[in-house]
């Protein structure tokens, strides 16, 4: 296991109407999560745009909200509830320092623990195996040190890529639609309305047909790189570590399989 010092999202949705609130605003369907489990879904905006792609994780009674540093901001603007939702939305970065660990979770699984006496969390990240922990200032800088091994920010680049999980701000941002991030079971089709449903369903309705998508290919690529097939532009690379790459391939290129050429005259298959 590596422990990573990783900047994360962290968000605590607390009161009488959490569940009610994140259901509606959400694309999964927060009312069948049971307590103790975790499950990925995406927020948008209305008109169906990606804020971000989160882990939501039931803490009976609360809900913790994690998601990529790059989308707090956006998030924490989208998150704002009415007196009527009868709950409170918690930016959690100003009192604990989120941590990853890698090859090593459970997806969805949630562990409370103690450290030096202080309460820690770890979740089980509900796209990819690995575990974010929270855990409060005051104990995080001995959490840290006492790790029994430190993986680096490129350990961490090199395992996000080849996973193929796409990340906010460098893989995607507020342009990208839902169905566009080529991640499964983050939308639930019979939950009811939310936020931007209008337009997934739309899309639904005509095949999930869309311009682009976001492919792991394997091959020897570069960051910004862009990628061809017989001559035409076919997408761009946008995260590249131990021989395999992010990248948005443009309609009818970003099928299982499909062979596209580097500029470098490289081959790499989706």
């Amino acid at each position: 296991m590596k422990l990573i010092r990783l900047p994360l999202s962290a968000l605590k949705i607390s009161g009488q109407g959490a569940c009610d609130f994140l259901h509606s605003v959400c694309t999964n369907d927060v009312k069948g999560l049971k307590p103790g489990e975790g499950m990925g879904a995406a927020f948008l905006d209305r008109f169906g745009k990606v804020i971000a792609i989160s882990s939501i994780h039931n803490m009976n009674g609360h809900y913790f909200i994690i998601s990529d540093a790059a989308a707090h901001k956006p998030l924490m603007e989208h998150l704002k509830p009415s007196p009527l939702d009868k709950c409170v939305v918690e930016d959690l970065s100003g009192t604990h320092i989120s941590f990853s660990s890698i090859w090593c979770a459970k997806r969805g699984e949630i562990i409370e623990g103690e450290f030096s006496g202080v309460k820690t969390i770890e979740m089980g990240n509900c796209f990819i195996d690995r575990s974010d922990f929270l855990v409060p200032k005051e104990v995080a800088e001995d959490f840290w040190v006492l790790a029994h091994e430190k993986g680096t920010a490129e350990d961490y680049e090199a395992y996000m890529t080849g996973k193929g999980l796409p990340e906010h701000g460098k893989d995607y941002d507020g342009t990208y639609m839902v169905l566009e991030l080529g991640l499964d079971n983050i939308i639930s089709h019979t939950k009811g309305c939310y936020t931007g449903q209008e337009i997934v369903a739309r899309m639904r309705a005509y095949g999930g047909e869309v311009p682009r998508k976001i492919v792991r290919v394997q091959g020897h690529v570069k960051k910004g790189e862009k990628l061809f097939m017989n001559g035409k532009e076919a997408g761009f690379v946008t995260s590249a570590a131990g021989g395999f790459g992010i990248a948005t391939a443009k309609k009818g290129f970003f099928d299982k399989g499909t062979e596209l050429m580097t500029e470098g005259g490289k081959v790499v298959v989706v």
